[in-house]
């Protein structure tokens, strides 16, 4: 384990954007990347030492849910932010890529979040946090013709 600052902020999938004041996390390196880490196994930082992280266009990449949210709710501290952009189900954005291994839409949350009512079947099936929705917007995304619709979700990790 990589011991770390107290506040650490994480860019997942970074990619080749790079966001002043986060460390770029991608499984593949670019310019934009600080650290390679294969987001499927568990990350290299300890519990409860990051305090913001920026998951833009990752999650739906992951093959394990519960494996992705374990390990964010694991490593971040309790108050931490967690800023996802996902595309939801409820368009085409979801199902067009071949690359996309989960699907999302706002009920997925239901399974992370006690007061969403659902967490206990997200226990059942292995999840051992909690988050809290501090908001949840859609945006279209692109041609109206493609309907692809991208939901921002922000979450407060509960400890």
């Amino acid at each position: 384990m990589i011991a770390v600052e107290e506040g650490l902020k994480l860019n997942l999938g970074c990619g080749d954007v790079r966001i002043p004041g986060f460390l770029g996390m991608d499984i593949i390196y670019t310019d934009a990347v600080d650290r390679i880490c294969d987001l499927e196994r568990q990350w290299c930082f300890e519990d409860n030492s990051v305090s913001r992280i920026i998951a833009n266009d990752i999650i739906e990449h992951l093959k394990d849910p519960i494996h992705a949210m374990n390990e964010i709710w694991r490593v971040c501290r309790d108050g931490a932010i967690v800023e996802m952009q996902i595309p939801t189900t409820d368009g085409r954005g979801a199902f067009q890529d071949p690359t996309h291994k989960s699907f999302w839409n706002a009920n997925s949350f239901c399974y992370y979040c006690e007061e969403l009512g659902l967490i206990h079947l997200g226990r059942k099936y292995g999840f051992k946090g909690n988050f809290k929705v501090e908001s949840y917007q859609e945006r279209h995304e692109g041609d109206p013709r493609m309907r692809i619709i991208e939901m921002n979700v922000v979450l407060r990790v509960i400890k």
